[in-house]
């Protein structure tokens, strides 16, 4: 292929602007029963940026894609699979924005920041008037 770049690691600072030049991401991890465990954080940096994915990842990270509609799976190692999938959405832009628009909707609804942060504080809150009425009720019983 003459369009594939591989740049090795690169900063935070870097990604947005290599995110912006990119079609398509492609993650993809050894086969491992560890793996299947972990959802890399670049595929919340690819979807919220509407790129779709080839994910090369089993577990809850293809669970995660399924559910966004985001791209497509393959399993790892497979370089036919890759092929095909990289093929498929070679030849249909209409897809390639279909996943991206669908990835960047799902991490939106789901995964904001701001949004997971307001939850968070709703159930500390909740647990701490929890913890208040238990020693106010523990105060009243004993008083």
């Amino acid at each position: 292929l003459d369009n594939l770049i591989f740049l090795g690691q690169l900063s935070k600072q870097r990604m947005p602007l290599i995110w912006m030049l990119t079609d398509v991401s492609l993650i993809h991890l050894r086969k491992s029963d560890t793996f299947k465990t972990v959802i890399p954080s670049k595929m919340f940096e690819a979807m919220a940026m509407s790129r779709p994915i080839i994910l090369g990842v089993e577990g809850e990270s293809q669970a995660l894609l399924t559910n966004a509609n985001a791209g497509i799976c393959i399993p790892p190692g497979d370089a036919k699979a890759l092929a095909k999938a990289v093929m498929e959405l070679y030849t249909s832009s209409d897809k390639v924005k279909c996943m991206g628009e669908s990835g960047r909707a799902f991490v939106k609804a789901y995964y904001d920041r701001v949004s997971l942060a307001q939850q968070y504080l709703k159930v500390l809150g909740a647990l701490l008037d929890k913890e208040n009425l238990n020693t106010k009720n523990e105060l009243e019983r004993l008083t």
